[in-house]
């Protein structure tokens, strides 16, 4: 079974296995979950993993699901806007918010705003990044390591 879903996976171009990933948890700048360099292909788990993002003290990264605790990766930033709608946005972990007073662009063009009380960055998808320049003029902002807390 997993063999025919890698294949429909890679026919859709979706990566199954990240060479480059490392150890333990890692979530892709496109918000794909991996374990140990494999895809986690499991929809529920894959949401439950988007669900349960949160930092510890030292502001680490890490999902936790009541008294587990899990630190991971993220290539970019932990958050992705999916939809915005009546004056929210639509977060990766299905939940919503009040659209955010500022939006940012970054060096290669993509979208981003803080979210969750300003605790991380999102990621905009194509869909909410064009809603979002329709809306809002757009501030320049340097690179930085948006997986990071936003200061």
């Amino acid at each position: 079974m997993d063999a025919i879903l890698d294949d429909a996976l890679g026919e859709r171009g979706i990566e199954t296995r990240r060479a480059d990933a490392p150890s333990g948890l890692f979530l892709s700048r496109r918000g794909a979950w991996y374990h140990d360099g494999d895809r986690v292909k499991h929809p529920g788990l894959e949401g439950l993993l988007h669900r349960s993002i949160a930092r510890d003290d030292a502001g680490a990264l890490l999902v936790t699901t009541g008294r587990d605790r899990l630190p991971f990766v993220a290539e970019d930033a932990p958050f992705f806007v999916r939809t915005i709608t009546n004056g929210r946005v639509v977060l990766s972990d299905a939940t919503e918010e009040p659209l955010p007073s500022l939006f940012v662009i970054d060096d290669d063009g993509r979208i981003r705003c803080t979210v969750k009380d300003g605790r991380f960055w999102a990621l905009c998808s194509r869909s909410a990044s064009q809603a979002v320049a329709a809306l809002y003029p757009l501030v320049p902002t340097p690179a930085r390591n948006w997986a990071e807390a936003p200061r």
